[in-house]
């Protein structure tokens, strides 16, 4: 009986986390495999809650990425290229919350700039780099915008 409730419990502390799924990665890695000029649209591909992504530099530690969300930070490290952070954003800011984690491995695309981006800004234009793999800009910040807001 303990043990169904240890379950119970734990699976309940994780129903208000939304992982991101390995289809969300595929998505990018198979839209930008278009080639350069293609337009991502984070906004459509991730059908989930959340009100703006945060782009994070590479192996970041999980204090490092408390500091720079703004709130308490529980999964793991960012990946080897960085990370997408979806958040769904409360005021105050440390009320808000990750809803997805999407660690960017070596052999996928390179994303330029950190901060954080609107949902409704959050589009990236792909570019050929020379090793090969694609790297993905805000389109924004090419259009004269402010770049990225700076983490909160």
């Amino acid at each position: 009986m303990r043990q169904l409730i240890a379950v119970l419990i734990i699976t309940c502390l994780s129903c208000g986390r939304v992982p991101v799924t390995t289809d969300l990665s595929t998505s990018i890695t198979k839209a930008a495999a278009k080639g350069d000029g293609t337009t991502i649209d984070l906004g459509a591909l991730a059908d989930f809650e959340w009100d703006e992504v945060c782009i994070l530099g590479p192996f970041m530690r999980p204090a490092d990425i408390s500091t720079n969300l703004g709130f308490h930070w529980t999964g793991k490290r960012s990946g080897a290229r960085g990370s997408l952070v979806f958040v769904d954003v409360r005021s105050p800011r440390s009320d808000s919350s990750a809803t997805g984690h999407l660690p960017i491995r070596i052999n996928q695309w390179f994303i330029e700039g950190a901060g954080c981006i609107p949902r409704s800004d959050a589009k990236f234009l792909v570019r050929s780099g020379p090793n090969g793999l694609a790297t993905l800009i805000p389109v924004h910040s090419m259009q004269g915008a402010q770049p990225p807001s700076p983490f909160h």
